[in-house]
């Protein structure tokens, strides 16, 4: 698959989870960005993932930035999203976004029955997700 084809896969997964919510999502764009930063951010490191985040924004508060990024291999934390309290634009600014890791893509096809890219939208859209027994509930 093309970077492209695994993109729009992963978004059509999202669009069977939030279907019956009434909420579709659609794929703008898709940029590949060659940078050392981006090789070395963990996604669980905050404040990295959070200044990549603001240096590689595009689009406003409707616009979900997702940014899958090629760390976190194995196990521990497959990706971190910014929870919207109040305004989006007002408290996130140019941070909103997730960042999940790129293995969450199955190396170029994916899982259709994965979860991580759905879940970890939620707060995106104002959806809270909670955590019981070491398990994330979306």
């Amino acid at each position: 698959m093309t970077q492209n084809e695994t993109t729009q896969a992963a978004v059509d997964v999202m669009n069977k989870f939030y279907k019956k919510c009434n909420i579709v999502w659609e794929l703008i764009k898709v940029n590949q960005i060659n940078s050392t930063d981006c090789k070395n951010i963990r996604v669980d490191d905050i404040h990295r993932t959070t200044q990549f985040k603001e240096s590689t924004h595009e689009g406003n508060a409707s616009t979900l930035n997702l940014n899958a990024m090629p760390t976190n291999e194995g196990n521990g934390v497959k990706g971190m999203c910014n929870v919207y309290r109040e305004n989006i634009t007002n408290t996130v600014g140019r941070a909103d976004g997730c960042t999940v890791a790129m293995e969450t893509f199955h190396k170029n096809s994916v899982d259709k029955n994965s979860v991580t890219s759905p879940s970890l939208t939620r707060p995106a859209i104002g959806l809270a997700r909670t955590i019981t027994q070491g398990k994330t509930t979306s």
